[in-house]
């Protein structure tokens, strides 16, 4: 399997995806683009990786505050029920377009997209979508998993 995002061109096909989505505020379970718009994490992430040209279906839904209560992770199953998501050992090297999965509550209940140079694209209740940082110890502490797009 060969990572989708593995040439500069798909890579800045990306990094073009994310720019029309930064700023869109958070909404659970939604869909809707841009900032008059509300999504949530799992949508925001396939909708990039959509844009960017990778084909998926947009990610699961759920109660719109599953994440305070369960233990039962519907980005984990999702992303390990899809062929096109490759999961990778936590001391693999990620590259721009690997999905992170990090840890809310009891399991993985958030997902971002990295980009490179320690950086990731997200969005969450209390922030719109942008550009964070791995080096925060809020999400460097929490990252659990890494999936890596892939062709076959």
């Amino acid at each position: 399997m060969t990572p989708y995002f593995a040439t500069p061109e798909r890579i800045e096909a990306l990094k073009a995806a994310i720019e029309p989505l930064k700023g869109t505020p958070f909404a659970a379970n939604g869909i809707a683009t841009g900032p008059a718009g509300g999504i949530a994490c799992q949508f925001l992430i396939t909708a990039a990786l959509r844009a960017a040209g990778f084909d998926t279906p947009p990610g699961p839904y759920g109660p719109a505050n599953h994440w305070k209560f369960s233990s039962r992770s519907l980005i984990l199953e999702y992303l390990q029920t899809r062929p096109e998501f490759q999961p990778l050992p936590m001391d693999a090297d990620a590259i721009p377009g690997d999905v992170l999965g990090f840890t809310l509550g009891k399991c993985i209940h958030h997902a971002g997209l990295y980009l490179g140079n320690s950086t990731f694209f997200h969005v969450m209740p209390h922030a719109p979508a942008c550009v964070a940082t791995l080096r925060d110890p809020t999400w460097g502490t929490r990252l659990a998993a890494v999936w890596r797009p892939v062709t076959t």
